[in-house]
C-alpha cells in the first residue's frame, strides 16, 4: 500500500461476518460524509453524535435501520472523517450496505488500513499500532494489561526519550564541526559517560524481550510421547473440555493440536502432538516431523511415560534429548502391577534432576502438581521482580532488533571515541542509532516494514 492510495475513502465491516445482535461498516476519508448521506434517511451529521436512521440502496429501497456515528477530521480513529454504520448482524443485509457504500464512492480497505491511516496521519505511533492487535490477541489479563499500557505509550515514551538525549548528543557535535571557534567540544570521557548510560537504559529494554514475548506469544509447552500414552487424554484434562480425539488406538493423532489456557495469568500455548514411533506411513511421518519441530522450539517440554508398558524403545529415543526445561510425566499410574518402580529406576540413570510427576489421566489424580511444575518452569522465563503498572516491555522481534542495533552502533562509537578518531566517525555511528531507534516508534520506517506490520490486521481494523 503506498501513501499516495490515503487520498481516497475505504469501507470494511468491522465485525465478525455471521449472525449477531449488531454488524459495525466502517468508513474513512474525505467521501464519507457524502456517501452516508446517500445511504441514510438522515442528511445531516453532528460531528460525535449517534443518530437513529434507515439504510437505503440506489434505487430507494430500505435494506435496513440503525445507527450511524460521525467524527469529523481530524477528531477520530484514523485523523479523517469517519463514519460508523450500525445495522442488525447477519450474513446478507450487512453485505448488501457494504455493496451500496462501494457504489457510492467508496473502496474496500485493504487489512489493517484504517490503522495504517491512523499511525500515518499522526494519531498513533507504530508502537501504539502494533499494540492494538496485541491488545485484540490477548490470552490473559495480564498480556491485555501490558498492550494496554503499550498503547497508552509507556514503551513510546521510553524510546522517546533515550532518542531525544542521543539527538542531543548529535546536535552539540554537528554545530561544534560546523562552528569550531563558537561551540566547544566536551570532554572525551564527558561523551562516553552519557552514551554509556544510552547504552544501558537500552540494554534494560532488551532484558524485558522475553517477559513481553512470553506475555505475547505464550509460553510454548509441548507434549511428546510414544503413540498411546495419554498425550491426547492429559490436553483434555488441561483444557477441562474433550478437544482432543481419545482413542485405545495408537497413532491416532497425526498432526499437532493447539489449544491456549491461563494458569495464574500466564499464558500457555499447549501442543498435542504425533506419538513418536518408527512411521506407519506417510501421514503419519508428516506428523512426526512436526512434532520434532515443535520440540525444538519448545519453551517447556512435557515427555509422558507409561505406568503400565515401562520403558520401551520409543521412551528411551525421546528421553535423550531432555532438557531443563523438561517435565517428566508418569500417566496411568492407577493400572494395578504398573511398572512405575522400574521408570524410576531408569531415570535416575539418566541424572535427572527434578522429580518426575504422576499421574492418573483416567482417575484425574496428580493435575495440580503438574501445573505447580508448569508455573515453576514458566517463571524462569519472566522477570516478575521488574514489572510495574509502567513498565516499558518490548515483545516482538522488530524492536529487539532495532534496540540491539542501536545499542552496537553507540558502542562503535563509544569506540570510536576511545580511540581518539575524528568526530565525524562518531557521528557516522550516532546517526544511524538514531535512525534505528527512529524504525521503532515509526520516525523513520520503511514501507516494507509498513506493509508487513498492518498485513497482522483483520481487514475494518
Amino acid at each position: 500500500m503506498t501513501l499516495q492510495s490515503f487520498s481516497d475513502t475505504i469501507a470494511a465491516i468491522s465485525t465478525p461476518i455471521g449472525i449477531g445482535g449488531v454488524s459495525v461498516i466502517r468508513i474513512s476519508g474525505n467521501k464519507t460524509q457524502e456517501i452516508v448521506s446517500q445511504l441514510c434517511s438522515e442528511k445531516k451529521f453532528q460531528a460525535n453524535h449517534i443518530v437513529f436512521t434507515r439504510f437505503y440502496n440506489s434505487l430507494g429501497d430500505i435494506l435496513d435501520e440503525g445507527l450511524i456515528s460521525f467524527f469529523k477530521s481530524p477528531h477520530s480513529y484514523t485523523g479523517e472523517d469517519v463514519a460508523e454504520v450500525n445495522c442488525h448482524g447477519g450474513y446478507i443485509t450487512v453485505k448488501q450496505i457494504l455493496d451500496c457504500i462501494i457504489s457510492y464512492g467508496a473502496r474496500l480497505a485493504d487489512k489493517g488500513e484504517f490503522t495504517q491511516r491512523a499511525f500515518i496521519n499522526g494519531k498513533i505511533d507504530l508502537l501504539q499500532a502494533e499494540s492494538i492487535i496485541d491488545i485484540i490477541e490477548s490470552k490473559t489479563d495480564k498480556a491485555s494489561t501490558f498492550a494496554v499500557q503499550q498503547l497508552e505509550g509507556t514503551l513510546s515514551k521510553k524510546i522517546t526519550q533515550i532518542r531525544s538525549q542521543l539527538l542531543e548528543i548529535i546536535s552539540h557535535l554537528e554545530v561544534h564541526l560546523d562552528y569550531p571557534e563558537e561551540e566547544d567540544l566536551q570532554l572525551h570521557t564527558s561523551y562516553i559517560t552519557q552514551l554509556s548510560i544510552l547504552s544501558s537504559e537500552i540494554e534494560n529494554l532488551l532484558s524485558t524481550y522475553q517477559t513481553g514475548r512470553i506475555f505475547r506469544e505464550g509460553i510454548l509447552t509441548v507434549i511428546v510421547g510414544k503413540p498411546n500414552v495419554g498425550k491426547s487424554s492429559l490436553l483434555n484434562m488441561l483444557l477441562e473440555e474433550n478437544r482432543a480425539i481419545v482413542s485405545d488406538e495408537p497413532g491416532t493423532t497425526r498432526d499437532t493440536i493447539e489449544e491456549w489456557i491461563q494458569i495464574e495469568g500466564l499464558p500457555f500455548r499447549l501442543v498435542d502432538t504425533a506419538g513418536l514411533r518408527e512411521a506407519q506411513n506417510n501421514i503419519e511421518k508428516i506428523g512426526i516431523e512436526k512434532t520434532r519441530e515443535f520440540i525444538g522450539k519448545a519453551d517447556i517440554q512435557i515427555v509422558m511415560l507409561d505406568a503400565d508398558t515401562g520403558i520401551e524403545l520409543e521412551d528411551q529415543s525421546i528421553l535423550k534429548d531432555i532438557r531443563e526445561s523438561t517435565l517428566i510425566v508418569i500417566n496411568k499410574s492407577d493400572v494395578a502391577g504398573n511398572k512405575m518402580n522400574k521408570i524410576n529406576e531408569y531415570l535416575k540413570t539418566l541424572s535427572i534432576n527434578q522429580p518426575s510427576v504422576v499421574i492418573s489421566v483416567k482417575e484425574n489424580t496428580g493435575t495440580q502438581e503438574l501445573i505447580k511444575k508448569m508455573l515453576h518452569l514458566a517463571e524462569t522465563y519472566i522477570s516478575f521482580g521488574t514489572i510495574g503498572e509502567d513498565t516499558a516491555l518490548i515483545n516482538n522481534d522488530r524492536q529487539k532488533e532495532k534496540l540491539l542495533h542501536a545499542k552496537e552502533d553507540i558502542k562503535k562509537a563509544i569506540k570510536a571515541i576511545e580511540g581518539n578518531l575524528p568526530e565525524d566517525f562518531w557521528l557516522i555511528d550516532l546517526k544511524q542509532a538514531l535512525t534505528e531507534l527512529g524504525e521503532i516508534t515509526g520516525e523513520s520506517v520503511s514501507d516494507e516494514i509498513l506493509n508487513n506490520i498492518f498485513s497482522r490486521f483483520c481487514v475494518g481494523k
